[in-house]
């Protein structure tokens, strides 16, 4: 910093850094209000999400658990043969 001060003419040092403080300040607010900007978008989305209607079908009451042996599968209950004493 001071060898770049002491190269130049007094006045080309000061206009230099000052240029330079201001420019990364200046860089510093824009990526903070990027920051700020994008999680309030995402925080919108995820709210809308959470808050929008939401309409029940008759395919999603009638899908039951099955065990095959290996994995359970989420099947309609029109397919399932056996159906137990319950």
């Amino acid at each position: 910093m001071y060898r770049a001060m002491d190269c130049l003419a007094p006045w080309k040092g000061v206009f230099y850094f000052l240029t330079m403080i201001f420019m990364l300040a200046w860089l510093v607010k824009n990526v903070f209000i990027a920051v700020l900007t994008e999680t309030f978008a995402e925080i919108r989305v995820q709210f809308q999400q959470m808050w929008s209607p939401r309409i029940a079908t008759d395919t999603d009451f009638s899908k039951i658990f099955q065990f095959d042996g290996t994995s359970w599968k989420l099947v309609p209950v029109h397919e399932r043969t056996s159906r137990g004493l319950a």
